[in-house]
């Protein structure tokens, strides 16, 4: 049974009359009181509406049943049904206003559960376009935000497994995501040919450093070198000691021997001083040498000691005006101090140099 059949249905008064009007039975009456008053009629029965129904049978002398009437009662519905056999009228009254307001409810109440049906299936639609259409789009703009930032990484690995991405969303999606991935291997080849190029170019910046460092004859440190390192040097604050040599009666081998034989002299003492000693060996000027000694060393042991390893080498000079038979070097040093300039602390160690000449040369002096 449904809801609307379970609602109050209007009191209803039932009464069987025959066709002379006379009352057979009524749910008002009980049986046992029709059955004393023998069959009752509109002079042993006074009931305003039992009158009014016996009269109207007679009056009308219904043909077909059932009948619905409305307007010959004041007040009351009527249902009118011809029982088979015995003649007899069943006929069913109901107050006009309870059918009346029964009617107006029922029509409210089914607006009212059509409208609940509509909220329904709004929110329903509401649901499944959330579901379906928004929540894929906002996936796919953000996604296409990432790409714009050039969030690659993001965009790749973005998590779309919670929304029901389907049909051209879904391919937007995945058409992002491979683009993306796409971009990140392109970004890191570029990477990775960056760093290449960088470590490529740092190399060949410090190739070209060195060589804007070096001298090209003896492969010594160059002037510009010495001129850096002796400033950083007098900048530290901390304490050394500048020594320039000089090959001795180099003029003369060079005139007699000539400057191939003077150039290749000069490599050969270079090669010596610098792979008997870890410090920078500078080619000052010419046939000058120089270097940068901090005070811890053992100054004078250590530079005698590159003085012999040159004799050693007894590169023949038989033009000179010394008892030597062959090259060697006059050394001076002198300490570098904190108030120092490079021509100062140069000056210094020149005029050491100069005083190792004067002692008769191949000799070490030291301020």
């Amino acid at each position: 049974m449904s809801d609307l059949t379970k609602k109050k249905r209007p009191n209803a008064e039932h009464v069987v009359l025959n066709n002379n009007g006379d009352l057979i039975a009524a749910s008002n009456v009980t049986q046992d009181a029709i059955i004393a008053r023998s069959t009752l009629t509109s002079e042993t029965y006074n009931e305003p509406l039992y009158q009014r129904l016996s009269q109207l049978v007679v009056d009308r002398g219904f043909s077909e049943t059932p009948t619905i009437l409305s307007g010959e009662v004041e007040g009351q519905l009527l249902f009118v049904n011809k029982l088979p056999g015995p003649g007899w009228w069943h006929i069913t009254t109901y107050p006009l206003a309870e059918v009346r307001n029964q009617a107006i409810v029922l029509p409210l109440q089914l607006v009212g559960a059509g409208v609940g049906l509509v909220i329904l299936i709004l929110l329903m639609s509401y649901w499944l376009i959330q579901r379906e259409v928004s929540r894929p789009l906002q996936e796919v703009a953000k996604v296409a935000s990432l790409m714009g930032q050039r969030n690659y990484r993001e965009a790749q690995t973005h998590k779309t497994t919670k929304i029901k991405a389907r049909g051209e969303v879904k391919q937007a999606l995945k058409a992002f995501q491979t683009m993306a991935s796409r971009f990140i291997t392109a970004q890191d080849e570029l990477e990775r040919e960056v760093e290449s190029r960088t470590a490529e170019l740092a190399e060949a910046n410090r190739k070209l450093d060195a060589l804007a460092h070096m001298d090209g004859l003896t492969g010594l440190f160059n002037r510009r070198a010495f001129d850096r390192d002796l400033d950083a040097a007098i900048s530290s604050g901390k304490p050394y000691h500048l020594m320039i040599a000089d090959i001795d009666e180099f003029k003369a081998y060079n005139d007699n021997y000539g400057h191939e034989a003077g150039d290749s002299a000069i490599k050969e003492i270079a090669e010596c001083l610098r792979s008997n000693t870890p410090l920078k060996v500078y080619r000052y000027g010419g046939e000058e040498l120089a270097m940068i000694v901090p005070s811890a060393y053992d100054l004078e042991s250590k530079l005698n000691e590159l003085r012999d390893k040159v004799i050693e080498l007894n590169i023949p000079h038989h033009y000179t005006n010394t008892d030597r038979s062959c090259l060697s070097l006059s050394m001076g040093a002198a300490p570098i101090q904190r108030d120092d300039d490079s021509r100062s602390a140069i000056r210094r160690a020149d005029k050491q140099l100069y005083a190792a000449k004067r002692a008769g040369k191949n000799c070490v002096v030291t301020a």
